[in-house]
């Protein structure tokens, strides 16, 4: 049933998935904003020489946010201005601002990026913020947006103008299962590996753990523990979780323990597991964090020898393209620190690029819309490359079936393998 691609040599996506998005009333342009053709002609946020983009991002936050998120997407448009723009046009990027991943705060600085800075775009829009009060409101204002595709806004119908730079992550409905969820530490732990799948006690937890759980079973293994049950709440015991996992095969523990958790959650019972003498493998997929390991010893300690599941090639790898990111970075600033929200952001800006060199010079909103969501796909550069293939309108309703795998060794990421793709499956055909 495995279906692998290395990049070099990827085909498009083809599983499509349509998920319903709302539309808000567009009157909302009244209001002295500008749209996106007007009378006169003009198109909102573009001239014969500008393009004017606006980034959102939480770069803080009460959960920390994505520090270094307004580096990334600043200096991939800086490289291609001086490299003359796109079709003649340089970009006028003003900056990201920071809605602190608060919806209110992001709507607000939504409405003022279209109604009074006239931008033609918002790239980044990273983060939890993005809630469809926003999504809504650049839908129908055709506005286009480039963020990572976690959120409903970015999970929309096949005419949105909210993509994510990886697709949607987890389409609505659960119907979808992205095997690059397990591919890649299943040729570590072998096929017929048993498996635990822990996961939180939320309604987004619960969903996700059927995509997580068909992989394993795509990919060979024998899935023995998945309950969605570990709570969100700030004071968790984690003992009882940790016995569950620890007898959960015959009475023994799982080969492989894997995490469809909340960062704190996924950190205490790795803890708890390595405390009560587990030598199997375990993974995540939201532990890699520049920076993270270093700073925090006690959070490297408990995740010490833990795989890490990514959909963007991280920087340990090296490689053309992780050295012109890195060039990039530093030649706006020599001393950034390349973090995850920096990177990230950076890769969004590489796919706009694409989707505007993708529509040419007459460049509306009508003509963005028509040619990114009429079957265009982003191609991947660079050995290895740093991102999968994304096609669009699939993206809007699959994922990106990619991924690199890296261990975290002592305050260390050591990397296992690259960006590889592999397939979106009908959850039905997986038979979970």
């Amino acid at each position: 049933m495995r279906f692998r691609r290395v990049l070099r040599c990827a085909a498009a996506l083809t599983v499509v998935a349509t998920v319903a998005v709302g539309c808000s009333d567009s009157s909302d342009s009244a209001d002295g904003g500008a749209t996106g053709s007007g009378a006169s002609g003009e198109v909102r946020g573009v001239t014969d020489d500008e393009i004017t983009i606006q980034g959102i991002a939480p770069l803080t936050s009460a959960g920390g946010g994505y520090p270094g998120a307004d580096l990334g997407a600043k200096a991939r448009f800086e490289r291609a201005n001086a490299e003359g723009g796109v079709h003649g046009r340089k970009i006028n990027y003003l900056g990201t601002a920071d809605d602190n991943e608060d919806g209110t705060k992001n709507l607000d600085l939504v409405r003022k990026a279209v109604q009074q800075d006239g931008v033609f775009a918002i790239v980044p829009m990273l983060g939890a913020g993005f809630l469809p009060a926003s999504s809504d409101f650049l839908d129908a204002e055709k506005v286009p947006s480039v963020g990572w595709g976690f959120m409903p806004g970015q999970c929309g119908a096949e005419d949105s103008y909210g993509f994510g730079f990886n697709g949607c992550i987890q389409p609505p409905g659960a119907d979808l299962v992205n095997t690059s969820l397990a591919a890649q530490i299943m040729e570590v732990v072998g096929e017929g590996a048993t498996v635990a799948i822990v996961s939180d006690d939320t309604a987004n937890s619960t969903e996700g753990l059927k995509t997580v759980e068909g992989a394993f079973v795509a990919e060979g293994a024998e899935v023995v523990y998945a309950k969605p049950n570990v709570p969100t709440s700030e004071q968790v015991d984690y003992t009882p979780f940790v016995q569950d996992v620890m007898t959960s095969d015959a009475g023994g523990p799982p080969d492989l323990v894997v995490f469809n958790s909340l960062f704190a959650n996924t950190v205490g019972i790795t803890a708890g597991l390595r405390d009560a003498g587990f030598e199997g493998e375990t993974l995540n997929y939201i532990a890699y964090v520049p920076g993270l390991l270093e700073q925090s010893p006690d959070t490297a300690a408990a995740l010490d020898g833990s795989y890490v599941s990514t959909q963007f090639l991280p920087t340990e790898f090296g490689g053309d393209a992780i050295e012109q990111m890195v060039a990039d970075i530093e030649a706006i600033d020599p001393d950034a620190q390349i973090t995850l929200g920096a990177a990230m952001t950076y890769w969004m800006a590489d796919v706009f690029l694409q989707m505007l060199e993708a529509v040419g010079k007459d460049l509306t909103p009508e003509s963005f819309g028509e040619v990114v969501n009429g079957d265009w796909t982003y191609e991947p550069w660079g050995d290895p490359a740093a991102l999968g293939p994304i096609s669009y309108p699939a993206g809007h309703g699959e994922p990106a079936p990619c991924s690199a795998l890296v261990k975290i060794e002592g305050t260390e990421y050591t990397p296992v393998a690259p960006i590889e793709c592999f397939e979106n499956l009908p959850i039905d055909e997986v038979g979970v």
